[in-house]
C-alpha cells in the first residue's frame, strides 16, 4: 500500500510506475537494465520511491523497455537502458522550450508531445525512418509530422501511432483549438529480422478519417 492516493500509473514490459497525488513516482518489478531508476539493477517486487526524483513533481510516467517521465514544469526525465544510453538513474533531458504534456515509451525509443502539438522522439538511432531523423539522448523533433498539430501518440514495440487535430486547423495555433481529431498516422521503426520477411505499410502511412454522411 502506497502512502498516499495513486493519480496515474504505467506498466512496461516487466515494471511499474505509479505516480501519488503528491507528485512522487514509485515503482516495483524487473529492473535488469535500471529500468526502476534506482541506482543499480536489482529487481524488487514491493514499490519504491524513487529518490532521485524527491523534490519533483511528476505529472506523467510511461513505462516500456525504459522508463520516461515529465515533471509539473514539463521537463523530460528518462531513466533504463537502451540506444539512447544507460542511465540507472532518471536523467533530464534537452527539452523543448514548449512545455511537454504527455510521454509514451514503446521497445527502444520514446516520444513526448509538447503543449504546441509538436512530437518529439528520442532513442532508436537505428531507426532513422521514424521521422527521418537520428535520434539518441537528445529528442528531436519528428520531421514528417512537424507541420502537423499532433494531440496524442503512443508507442509500441516497434512502431509509433500519433493522432492528429483538425484538419483544418493550421500549423502554430493553439492545441486547445483541436476539438475534434482528424488525421493516424503510423509511423514505423526499423523491423525486427523475423518481421522483415512480413508485408508491411510504407514508413508513413497518414490517412484522415471521412465525413460522417
Amino acid at each position: 500500500t502506497l502512502p498516499e492516493p495513486v493519480i496515474d500509473v504505467s506498466a512496461g514490459v516487466s515494471h511499474t510506475c505509479a505516480i501519488t497525488s503528491s507528485g512522487a513516482l514509485w515503482t516495483a518489478g524487473d529492473n535488469s537494465t535500471g529500468q526502476l531508476g534506482l541506482g543499480h539493477r536489482k529487481s524488487i517486487s514491493v514499490f519504491t520511491q524513487v529518490s532521485a526524483l524527491s523534490g519533483v513533481a511528476i505529472e506523467k510516467v510511461s513505462c516500456g523497455h525504459h522508463t520516461a517521465a515529465i515533471t509539473h514544469a514539463g521537463e523530460l526525465y528518462v531513466w533504463g537502458s537502451g540506444s539512447f544510453g544507460e542511465f540507472l538513474l532518471p536523467r533530464k533531458l534537452a527539452s523543448p522550450a514548449e512545455r511537454l504534456v504527455s510521454v509514451s515509451v514503446g521497445g527502444s525509443l520514446g516520444t513526448a508531445l509538447d503543449k504546441s502539438g509538436k512530437l518529439w522522439a528520442w532513442g532508436a538511432s537505428a531507426a532513422a525512418d521514424l521521422g527521418g531523423c537520428e535520434y539518441g539522448s537528445v529528442p528531436a523533433v519528428v520531421k514528417k509530422l512537424a507541420s502537423k498539430i499532433v494531440v496524442e501518440a503512443s508507442c509500441g514495440g516497434t512502431h509509433v501511432l500519433a493522432l492528429g487535430a483538425t484538419c483544418g486547423i493550421q500549423k502554430g495555433a493553439s492545441r486547445n483549438r483541436a476539438n475534434s481529431k482528424c488525421g493516424i498516422c503510423l509511423l514505423y521503426t526499423s523491423p525486427s529480422p523475423r518481421d522483415r520477411t512480413r508485408s508491411r505499410m510504407p514508413s508513413s502511412a497518414c490517412k484522415k478519417k471521412k465525413k460522417n454522411t
